[in-house]
């Protein structure tokens, strides 16, 4: 009996070392928890020139003289093309950041919309769709029977 309260007592004492930061790293309580990113926080984190660093489709890498050759700048809400240095027409987009994973919304009303889903990590974005624009994926598993392309792209420096 003596030596579970002795654990117990030992268990409360690590616990609050934790959580005070004494004698290791802290943790963080729920009232602590940063606060969630939002779409103006994503859109901000966004802004600049990206570059693939890798392509699946269907589960199978893209080559990279596919993957390499264009560069895509977010710049306010619209995503621009440059292929081969020429820019093309700017794409607008949304986001939604109240869905899991996260959704951008691409859309030429005259010509198409795609469904993606992000994730924004530092300088590492990961982007994902139906390659046949109808719907769209849920997770960034990539299925080799479906359509999903998943892309990696890391911001250019």
């Amino acid at each position: 009996m003596r030596a579970i309260v002795l654990l117990g007592a030992l268990c409360v004492a690590a616990l609050g070392c934790a959580r005070t930061g004494v004698d290791g790293p802290r943790v963080q309580a729920p009232e602590d928890e940063p606060k969630a990113r939002t779409a103006e926080d994503d859109l901000k984190a966004l802004q600049g020139t990206w570059q693939i660093v890798s392509a699946l489709d269907r589960g199978k890498p893209v080559p990279a003289e596919f993957t390499q050759r264009d560069e895509y700048e977010f710049r306010g809400n619209a995503l621009v093309t440059h292929e081969y240095g020429q820019e093309k027409a700017p794409t607008p987009f949304t986001l939604d950041t109240t869905q899991s994973p996260r959704v951008m919304r691409l859309a030429k009303p005259e010509h198409w919309v795609v469904e993606a889903i992000y994730e924004i990590r530092g300088d590492t974005l990961r982007f994902a769709f139906v390659k046949s624009g109808h719907g769209r994926p849920t997770a960034f598993d990539v299925d080799p029977q479906g359509e999903i392309r998943s892309i990696v792209f890391k911001r250019k420096k």
